[in-house]
């Protein structure tokens, strides 16, 4: 927190929370939120393909998603929607990147 603090971003501590109530909010995050199809390309494809696999013999999704290459920007995203699910849309406002830098 104190290295964010430095480079002018404030951290937000979640509090612990279940993986059903991270779902929940990322599903009403992702309605206020819109993405760069090109800056966001792999972001984005891993939140398609963040997912449950379902037990062939119940037919049921199992309770833990799985743990492969998209979890981790998934699981990053799910935490943001939780640690952002309380605080209201008049705060926001676009954010201007500088272009230097940017390919």
């Amino acid at each position: 927190m104190e290295i964010l603090g430095t480079l002018g971003v404030r951290a937000t501590v979640c509090k612990p929370f279940g993986l059903d109530d991270g779902l929940e909010a990322t599903r009403l995050f992702l309605k206020r939120c819109w993405f760069d199809q090109t800056r966001c390309k792999d972001g984005i494809e891993a939140l398609q393909n963040y997912r449950r696999e379902e037990n062939t013999r119940t037919g049921e999704l199992k309770s833990e998603p799985v743990h492969d290459w998209a979890s981790h920007a998934a699981d990053a995203f799910r935490y943001a929607a939780m640690s952002l699910k309380d605080s209201s849309n008049e705060r926001w406002k676009p954010l201007n990147y500088p272009k230097q830098g940017i390919v």
